[in-house]
Formats: structure tokens, C-alpha cells, sequence
């Protein structure tokens, strides 16, 4: 209060009196907030020491970092243990990812061509085929091989794809 009486803005003699900056974005204090001391696994802590032992497990430490499932391949991946937000943009970075939020990376490294050998996984197209199979009148009577091919062209990823001319007519 003898701060704003001395001429001092509200919002910065409440600052100083926190000892504490304002939430802005991009911070690192808006983005840990709400996780402080494992709090982020206080509803279901089994996970939480679920993901930790996995972390160890693959020589994480995660000793002053919190989980986010958003930088996750899969649930409890050890490499989505983060300490700040600059921890987030590199691993966004590293695996190309387009993020908003604490942190902002917009990264598409189009230096690099896209893989050339990527195939539609084979249980995939089985699983598919089994699928249309089992709607078919007379599944005996298709040809699972032809059916396979055209499940893995439809799936196929669109850089793969040949390119489709378009034709306007006037």
C-alpha cells in the first residue's frame, strides 16, 4: 500500500510485493504452474510413478521436470519429461512439430525431403482387409491380394501418392 500511495502502479507494487513477475506468456512460470512438487499426478498417482519408473528406466531424471503428454509418442514416453519451456521447444523442434501454448514453435524443416521408404504397416492392411471382408456378401469370391494392394494405395501417405493433374476447362 505505501508503494501505490507513493506514486506506484497497483500492478506493479502487487509485483513487487509477490516478489513474483506477471503470468505472460511464454514464461516458464505459467507453464509449471499447477505441477509443483508431483502435483501434476496428484489424482492418480499410479501413473505418475508408472511414468517415472519407465523414465528411469531409460536414464531420464526427472528430478525438477514435469510430464507433458502433448510431447509424448506414446503414454510415459520418458522424453516428454521437461524442465522448462525451453526444453519443449527443442524436443518440437527435433521432432517437427507445430506447437501454441507456453511455448511457440512453428518448425517445418523443408530442407529435408520426405521419406522415401515409408509403407503402409502390414497389419494395418490386414486388419483392413479383414474389415471389408466381413462385409462382403461372398468373401470367397474376392481377390485378398488385390484387395490388399488397393487398401495399401488408399493408405498410402499423400507424399507418396502421384500428384493428380487438374484440368479446367473454359
Amino acid at each position: 500500500m505505501a508503494m501505490v500511495e507513493a506514486g506506484t502502479s497497483e500492478t506493479l507494487a502487487e509485483m513487487f510485493a509477490l516478489q513474483a513477475p506477471p503470468n505472460v506468456q511464454g514464461g516458464d512460470r505459467m507453464f509449471l504452474e499447477g505441477t509443483e512438487n508431483g502435483r501434476q499426478f496428484q489424482d492418480n498417482p499410479m501413473i505418475g510413478d508408472l511414468y517415472a519408473a519407465d523414465a528411469k528406466a531409460a536414464g531420464v531424471d526427472i528430478k525438477g521436470k514435469v510430464y507433458k503428454d502433448r510431447l509424448a509418442r506414446y503414454p510415459g514416453d520418458p522424453q516428454a519429461w521437461v524442465s522448462d519451456t525451453s526444453d519443449v521447444v527443442r524436443i518440437a523442434k527435433k521432432r517437427r512439430l507445430k506447437i501454441r501454448g507456453a511455448a511457440n514453435v512453428d518448425y517445418m524443416d523443408h530442407s529435408a525431403p520426405p521419406p522415401e521408404d515409408v509403407e503402409v504397416a502390414d497389419d494395418i492392411v490386414q486388419a483392413e482387409v479383414v474389415d471389408i471382408l466381413t462385409r462382403v456378401p461372398d468373401p470367397h469370391m474376392v481377390d485378398t491380394e488385390d484387395l490388399a494392394n488397393q487398401v495399401r494405395e488408399k493408405r498410402k501417405p499423400n507424399w507418396k501418392k502421384p500428384k493428380k493433374k487438374v484440368v479446367v476447362e473454359s
